[in-house]
């Protein structure tokens, strides 16, 4: 595989972790940047030279938010943030379904 076709790959995921941050779904972003940040991905230079750079400025923008979500604790705790803030209303909605 080419680097070019490595850099297709890595923006198709950026695009997925940053459709995973609008819909609030932390446990899978965090993996996706996690997996994007390990040092076997990291260190591909040529690759991440052909990442466009609309994608990379995305990438280091949800980085940052990611950082941000989880200075405080765990991911699990701003998930529960979220949830407590009303951030995430079709699970309160699902919740009270299932209280009825």
């Amino acid at each position: 595989m080419m680097a070019q076709d490595r850099a297709k790959v890595v923006e198709h995921w950026i695009k997925v972790a940053k459709e995973c941050r609008i819909l609030r779904n932390f446990s899978s972003l965090h993996a996706i940047l996690a997996a994007l940040e390990s040092v076997a991905v990291h260190r591909m230079k040529k690759t991440w030279g052909k990442v466009s750079r609309k994608r990379a400025l995305t990438m280091k923008k949800l980085c940052v938010q990611e950082k941000q979500l989880t200075e405080q604790g765990t991911v699990h705790q701003a998930f529960q943030v979220c949830l407590s803030d009303g951030l995430c209303p079709w699970i309160q909605a699902q919740a009270a379904q299932e209280g009825e």
